[in-house]
């Protein structure tokens, strides 16, 4: 089964974009401080905190920070763990400041943040507990008035910011080297029960003398009672990652949906039959819904519940391996195939509901278009990857979908970023930041087992 949580207890940022940015405000001591924080994942978040000092000079610290939660799960902390003073005119000494979240006896929300400073948590003086003024920073701001309170212009973060404040008024996936004229909407002629294979985009781009275009197959349990409308936000947070991708780098996109009652294992049989990708397309196959194992299997792979109803039979016509589903696409011969289930891997087992995260975010920095080409033009070969391992459960929630959806999206902005400029774009690098970021936010969800993806790939 996909698993689904009962508490409020889900992570900052947890929606699926590269950049995360936070304003935060406070005065203590009679001094106001200004902090910066970007957020890029759950192992990647740190704050510039920019002060005046007495004699009216200023200072800027650069905190790195990590999440921890305690044992009840009703307190997040993000921690200070390191400090470092980018500017120091003053030559102060700086006490390193922490947020916190805790959850309401009576709402059962988090609330927050709070801050409170590294000497007073030590000496438990949590009379001096602060709550600042905590906004999602508008891309608008990020001019060079405002990153200067933060930065050195020579820094490269500060360039990037501040070439994403000029194009804040543009959508994500911006680089466009073509335009799209028209978007139609058509029956899929290899699907006989009336699945949507949309031509997103009409161009066709041209890469080693052959034609490209992306292929996206969907396959989300919409209609089943527990977990339904998180299938329905990994879908569409897919359609969006794949449509902008698409747009950007002006290839025709052929998006097939098996959702609602077309979602069996019927249709989607029919239509791998009838499936013809051209030889340098890119196929992704993304899977939402119940997984299990039978108790005897050696795949480790899990097994996909076909079915949208709980009361339909779990039988051979309801359930088929995401392996064979891997090993069907990889016989059409597309250059490059992704294929994702975002599906529990145990024994059948009862599923739990969620709430909403307690900090959400939509802010993003544009991407790198090279680096975009590279993964998707310059790349050959075939992956195939579950959200969870053997006998493990893959936990959800209701407003932000999969653990494993969200993360493989991040992952895939984060090596697709301006702000990573230390290696060349690796589809190898996006499964290891999916896998790290599943398990950290199953780590960081106190309800929750731990989740370890589980993927192969094979590169030529």
């Amino acid at each position: 089964m996909k698993r689904f949580l009962v508490a409020l207890l889900l992570l900052v940022g947890f929606n699926s974009v590269a950049q995360n940015l936070y304003d935060i405000r406070w005065t203590a001591g009679g001094t106001e401080y200004f902090g910066f924080m970007v957020f890029f994942s759950e192992e990647d978040v740190y704050m510039r905190t920019g002060y005046y000092a007495a004699d009216g000079s200023y200072n800027v610290v650069h905190s790195e920070y990590q999440y921890i939660v305690d044992e009840s799960g009703d307190v997040i902390t993000m921690v200070a763990t390191s400090s470092e003073f980018i500017q120091n005119e003053t030559d102060d000494t700086w006490d390193p400041d922490h947020l916190f979240w805790y959850k309401d006896e009576t709402t059962g929300d988090f609330v927050g943040p709070f801050i409170i400073s590294d000497s007073d948590l030590e000496a438990e003086q949590f009379d001096n507990i602060i709550e600042p003024t905590f906004v999602e920073v508008d891309m608008s701001w990020l001019n060079a008035e405002y990153l200067k309170f933060f930065y050195y212009t020579d820094e490269y973060d500060y360039s990037i910011l501040l070439g994403a404040g000029s194009n804040s008024t543009e959508e994500n996936y911006t680089e466009t080297e073509t335009t799209n004229e028209t978007e139609t909407e058509s029956v899929s002629e290899n699907n006989s029960t009336n699945n949507t294979s949309s031509t997103e985009n009409t161009n066709t781009s041209i890469y080693g003398n052959q034609p490209v275009k992306i292929h996206l197959i969907l396959v989300a349990n919409t209609l089943i009672s527990d977990i339904g409308t998180s299938t329905m936000v990994d879908l569409n947070n897919m359609v969006s990652e794949v449509t902008g991708i698409s747009e950007v780098l002006g290839v025709e996109m052929n998006k097939i949906l098996f959702t609602d009652k077309q979602f069996t294992k019927k249709n989607v049989e029919n239509f791998m039959l009838g499936f013809k990708p051209g030889l340098n397309d890119v196929v992704t196959f993304m899977y939402s819904g119940h997984g299990y194992r039978y108790s005897n299997q050696t795949e480790k792979y899990p097994q996909l519940d076909m079915r949208y109803s709980e009361y339909q039979p779990m039988d051979d016509a309801a359930t088929m391996n995401l392996k064979q589903v891997f090993d069907e696409l990889v016989k059409k011969g597309a250059r490059l195939n992704i294929v994702l289930g975002d599906c529990c891997n145990s024994d059948v087992g009862f599923s739990k509901s969620v709430g909403s995260s307690f900090m959400n975010s939509r802010s993003s920095v544009d991407p790198d278009l090279n680096k975009l080409k590279q993964l998707f033009f310059q790349t050959d070969g075939d992956i195939i990857a579950a959200g969870a391992s053997k006998g493990e459960y893959s936990w959800c929630t209701m407003n932000n979908g999969g653990f494993f959806t969200t993360s493989f999206i991040g992952a895939l902005r984060e090596e697709i970023s301006k702000f990573k400029t230390d290696d060349y774009p690796d589809w190898g690098d996006v499964m290891s930041h999916t896998v790290n970021g599943t398990l950290k936010k199953s780590q960081l969800c106190t309800e929750c087992d731990p989740q370890n993806v589980v993927y192969d790939k094979f590169m030529k």
